[in-house]
């Protein structure tokens, strides 16, 4: 009889251990989605960290656009305009054919949604910054 019974008490905690690894176990699965969650959530970085995303976003920037597109710095005088005028023999008045492939236009897209969303986050940046904190100072004087 007492071996029943101990038999039943080990039975008993052994029940009692596995509901509680099952509780850690759900909660710890629960912890871990949450942290998921967070890590891929962009915003949550651009919040972290302005400097390096807009240090990030400037270098894809740097990489993304051609290399044709990027200033040599050449100062165009009389002569190298004319030369450019007889190789594209311009005209003027006449504009070209607009022959924007696939990629361009979504480049362009992309690029224009880019400077938004950072001429956006800067605002509201730049609005906290000049924001008078005489408002929550006066509140602070309030008896």
């Amino acid at each position: 009889m007492e071996k029943l019974m101990n038999e039943s008490r080990e039975i008993q905690e052994i029940r009692q251990r596995m509901a509680e690894v099952r509780y850690v176990i759900e909660d710890d699965v629960q912890n871990i989605t949450d942290d998921a969650r967070v890590m891929t959530d962009w915003r949550q970085y651009v919040k972290s960290y302005p400097w390096a995303c807009l240090g990030a976003a400037a270098a894809l920037g740097y990489l993304v656009v051609p290399r044709r597109f990027i200033l040599k710095g050449v100062q165009p005088n009389s002569e190298t305009l004319a030369e450019f005028a007889k190789q594209y023999q311009a005209v003027a008045g006449r504009k070209a054919p607009a022959q924007d492939s696939v990629r361009s236009t979504l480049l362009k897209f992309v690029g224009k949604q880019v400077a938004w969303a950072v001429l956006s986050y800067v605002g509201q940046h730049a609005n906290k910054i000049m924001t008078p904190r005489a408002t929550v100072s006066a509140q602070d004087n309030q008896p």
